[in-house]
């Protein structure tokens, strides 16, 4: 076994200090791949997977667990073994942690290729087998499924294609094929999500050429429950990323992959107009994240080996933010939330020296946030959520009657003097009344765009709920245009 020491900082807030400091947490092992931060009952933790045997000075074979003060392990977890994917999700019978990855059950796992965690032990999850690389909770139209991607993915032996659906009791293939020239060389590596006029729409990028026989560039969207080629211009490398984030001009999709007219390095291109545009020039770009520092969502990009940049208003560019000298392959970049704590780590593997970090923070933020946006007058307002906590409970809550002050108002700062009755509707709205009340299914909630008159002025606030009290965001005002 390869075995290097790297240290891993996975961040927390100082009080009163707009500051971040890692954990001081060791690392034995090869690699960080994912992270996530869920509350399975009994409060927020985040949940970081990869490919170690050691964390934090405690045995973790490839997923452990920080609540906030120490690490650790959950159960014997994936002896010598890839955990490429970690997730939260309830499929009616309680929220539970889904790890995904390149594991079996001869390798000591409890089985292969997907599992999960229910706060006391692991268990098989319906008899899957295959790679997987990517997990999505998504909602297909028919409520929020667990979505999984990766190679070769089956069920009690059944061929599932490379992207699979577990509603709670079965899984099923969604979207048809995606499919290589070469058979064995085809797999689905990273999903998104992006709200579309129809509802919310799934991206997928990876190693195919065809979508349900028909021609696509290693990009492809579902739609009507198919997937749909999309000939864009792409090269013959497999896309490391794709993203979806709504920003000044609506929701769009970014990837960080190669071009065909220029295939020499990877950097981040827009899909813009049924056509991809290079929305950096900045070469070896490898991973995507939408996260809130604090001045409201933004994306990230990591580049190289040691930067990280955030794209600046209207896509107008990207700014290097400042960060500790980290050497190493990126393997992923994901916000994470607990508490009132945000950060946006950077996880990856190791150079050979083994003096370096596995993941850092290289951003940080406060808690719940919501952010409104209008691309240009006429067009339709949206709305992004950042910063949640898989599992926990919130409300989005807008009013029609803004305060003189920005955030003055007495109800979370918003201001409802003469219009009392239209907070309390939405506050009597069921849980899974998207986006007045649910509970959140990943760390970033992106709402489809709607039309309202012009002239019309909101304030909104996010509110977490939780046993230790409520947990509210800064108000964001907007007026129609």
């Amino acid at each position: 076994m390869r075995i290097l020491i790297a240290t891993i900082a996975v961040a927390a807030t100082i009080p009163g200090q707009g500051m971040w400091g890692p954990t001081g947490s060791a690392m034995a092992g090869w690699a960080t791949y994912d992270a996530c931060a869920a509350d399975l009952g009994t409060g927020p933790c985040i949940y970081v997977a990869g490919n170690f045997a050691q964390l934090g000075g405690i045995a973790a074979s490839g997923i452990a667990r920080w609540d906030g003060v120490q690490w650790a392990s959950l159960g014997a977890g994936f002896p010598a073994a890839d955990v490429r994917a970690v997730n939260s999700y309830d499929d009616g019978a309680g929220r539970r942690l889904y790890c995904g990855g390149s594991f079996t059950t001869s390798s000591g796992a409890p089985g292969d290729g997907v599992v999960a965690w229910d706060g006391a032990q692991w268990s098989a999850v319906g008899g899957f087998s295959g790679l997987v690389y990517d997990l999505e909770v998504f909602d297909d139209g028919s409520g929020l499924k667990l979505i999984a991607a990766g190679r070769a993915l089956a069920s009690n032996g059944v061929p599932l294609g490379n992207v699979a659906r577990w509603d709670g009791s079965q899984w099923s293939n969604v979207g048809g094929s995606l499919t290589h020239s070469v058979a064995l060389t085809s797999w689905v590596s990273r999903l998104t999500q992006l709200p579309g006029v129809a509802g919310p729409e799934l991206w997928a990028v990876g190693n195919f050429e065809f979508a349900n026989g028909q021609v696509t560039d290693r990009l492809t969207r579902l739609s009507g429950g198919q997937w749909q080629p999309q000939l864009l211009g792409l090269g013959t490398t497999t896309p490391v990323d794709v993203q979806g984030f709504v920003d000044e001009n609506g929701p769009r999709i970014y990837l960080v992959g190669r071009p065909a007219n220029n295939p020499a390095n990877d950097v981040v291109l827009v899909l813009e107009g049924g056509a991809l545009q290079v929305s950096t020039p900045l070469s070896f770009a490898s991973h995507l994240e939408v996260h809130d520092d604090g001045t409201g969502p933004g994306l990230y990009m990591t580049r190289a080996v040691t930067e990280t940049y955030k794209m600046t208003a209207n896509g107008g560019g990207w700014t290097q933010v400042p960060t500790a000298t980290v050497y190493g392959t990126r393997t992923g970049l994901v916000s994470v939330t607990i508490g009132a704590a945000s950060a946006l780590l950077s996880l990856g593997r190791p150079q050979f020296n083994g003096m370096l970090q596995g993941a850092h923070p290289v951003a940080s933020g406060g808690g719940p946030r919501l952010d409104l946006r209008q691309a240009a007058p006429g067009a339709p307002v949206t709305g992004t959520n950042a910063n949640l906590i898989q599992g926990s409970e919130y409300y989005n809550l807008v009013s029609l009657e803004p305060c003189p002050v920005q955030g003055a108002g007495p109800y979370g700062g918003l201001c409802a003097t003469n219009q009392l009755w239209f907070l309390q509707q939405q506050l009597a709205l069921p849980v899974g009344t998207r986006p007045f009340h649910f509970l959140a299914d990943r760390n970033v909630e992106l709402f489809a765009p709607v039309s309202l008159p012009t002239g019309v002025v909101l304030e909104a606030v996010c509110v977490r709920l939780s046993p230790s009290g409520p947990s509210i965001s800064p108000v964001s005002r907007l007026t129609v245009q």
